[in-house]
C-alpha cells in the first residue's frame, strides 16, 4: 500500500533554493501568492490547517516579550497534535523526507514567515538542508521528547524554556534518545526556578545524561528512571 506520506529529495530541494534565491536576488518574492495547484487534497486540506496553526500561533504570541521561542513552543504542540491525527509515527516522523515535502511543496510561504531571508538568501538548513534543523521537524521532536501527561502539563513544563533550549534537546542525539529518561529530564527541567534556566544549563545536563548512559545503563543499577534522573540533576549542582 503506497504511503499517504510524500518526500522529496535533497537534491530537488537544492534545486528549487536557486530557484528561490535567484527570485529573491531580482526583488522577486517567491513566496508570495504560492500556487498550490500541485498538491492532492489530503496535502491540500494541511497546508489549510498548518496555515491556521500559524495564523493562531502568531495572535497567541503577539503581546509576548519572549515572542520567538513562544510562537516556536505554542505552533510546536499544535503541530505535534495535527500530526498525530494524521497518524503520524515515530518512524515517519523520522524521515527527513516527508518535512522537506511539507516545508518545500505545502507550506514554503509559513517557514518563510518565521525565518526570513538572510543576505538575499532563503535559510536552507531550516527548510531542508541540515536534518536536525529542519523547522517543523525540530518542533515536533521537541514535543515529542519532552511529552508529559498532557499538552497542557507539557506546556506548562516547557513555558520558561528557550530556542536554545530546542536545539538542545533535539540536536544532542547522543547514543540515541531514552526518551522515557529524556521526558523526566524535561519534566525536572521545567520545575527549575526560570532564574536556574541558563543558556547552557539544559545542554550541560543533557552532556551529562549522555556521559551516564554511555558508562552504564541505569536500569542495571536497579535505579527509577526519577532516581536516575534526579541524580544528573544533583551532579548538575541543581
Amino acid at each position: 500500500m503506497e504511503s499517504k506520506w510524500k518526500t522529496i529529495m535533497a537534491s530537488e530541494c537544492s534545486l528549487i533554493s536557486m530557484q528561490w534565491n535567484s527570485d529573491l536576488s531580482n526583488s522577486r518574492n517567491p513566496f508570495v501568492d504560492f500556487d498550490e495547484g500541485h498538491l492532492n487534497e489530503w496535502y491540500g486540506e494541511m497546508r489549510y490547517k498548518l496555515i491556521k496553526l500559524f495564523d493562531d500561533a502568531d495572535s497567541a504570541c503577539i503581546s509576548l516579550s519572549n515572542r520567538a521561542y513562544d510562537f516556536d513552543l505554542t505552533l510546536a504542540l499544535s503541530v505535534y497534535e495535527y500530526m498525530q491525527s494524521l497518524g503520524m509515527t515515530v518512524i515517519e516522523a523520522s524521515n527527513d523526507g516527508i518535512w522537506r515535502y511539507i516545508q518545500m511543496k505545502v507550506i514554503p510561504d509559513q517557514i518563510h514567515r518565521r525565518w526570513k531571508p538572510t543576505d538575499g538568501q532563503i535559510n536552507e538548513s531550516r527548510y531542508w538542508k541540515r536534518p536536525w534543523r529542519i523547522y517543523l521537524k525540530i518542533l515536533w521532536w521537541y514535543v515529542h521528547l519532552s511529552y508529559n501527561v498532557s499538552l497542557d502539563y507539557t506546556r506548562e513544563i516547557l513555558k520558561n524554556n528557550s530556542s536554545n533550549d530546542i536545539s538542545q534537546l533535539v540536536e544532542r542525539s547522543g547514543e540515541g534518545y531514552r526518551i522515557e529518561y529524556t521526558r523526566e529530564i524535561m519534566r525536572r527541567f521545567g520545575l527549575l526556578e526560570p532564574r536556574q534556566h541558563g543558556k547552557d544549563t539544559l545542554s550541560h545536563i543533557l552532556m551529562m545524561n549522555n556521559v551516564l548512559c554511555t558508562r552504564v545503563d541505569p536500569e542495571l543499577n536497579g535505579q527509577s528512571i526519577e532516581e536516575y534522573v534526579d541524580g544528573i540533576y544533583k551532579r548538575c549542582g541543581l
